[in-house]
């Protein structure tokens, strides 16, 4: 192969990388400005009455933790206005966002008790968690963008 078209494949080749990466950071984006957003409104409307302090607890965990997502969105989406990719941190928030989702959905179910397999809501909840755990990349894929891209460690 000669070497122009050497470097023409090769310059196709990085084009499509960044194409991918970038595609891949919108979708995590994506993925944790959807469902995990909405499970906790959806729980703290499921609540009625007096709870005991370990569930309590536990909410308010997951209440601080939304505001904390929403904040990594809000940043992302205001780093996107200014012409900026999401870039590397979007797997962070992706990481926090499902296992946000996970933890809000576990509640939800534990709530309902065997009413919940009648509910669809929490059922569907529960159902569409491994999409969105694989979507957008696995959390050991997400763990290595954060390892090589935030935290410059070697590629393993």
């Amino acid at each position: 192969m000669p070497s122009g078209a050497r470097s023409d494949a090769s310059a196709i080749e990085n084009s499509f990388s960044a194409l991918a990466r970038t595609t891949l950071t919108h979708e995590r984006v994506m993925i944790a400005s959807g469902p995990a957003m909405t499970g906790l409104t959806t729980l703290l409307e499921e609540v009625r009455g007096p709870v005991d302090a370990t569930t309590a607890e536990r909410i308010g965990v997951l209440t601080a933790e939304s505001w904390a997502l929403q904040a990594l969105l809000l940043r992302s989406t205001l780093r996107q206005l200014s012409g900026l990719e999401p870039g590397a941190a979007s797997s962070v928030l992706k990481l926090a966002a499902t296992e946000h989702q996970r933890a809000v959905t576990t509640i939800r179910l534990e709530r309902l008790g065997t009413g919940g397999a009648v509910d669809g809501g929490a059922v569907t909840s529960y159902l569409s968690l491994p999409a969105m755990l694989i979507g957008g990349g696995t959390r050991e894929i997400q763990l290595n963008v954060v390892a090589e891209r935030i935290l410059r460690l070697p590629r393993a």
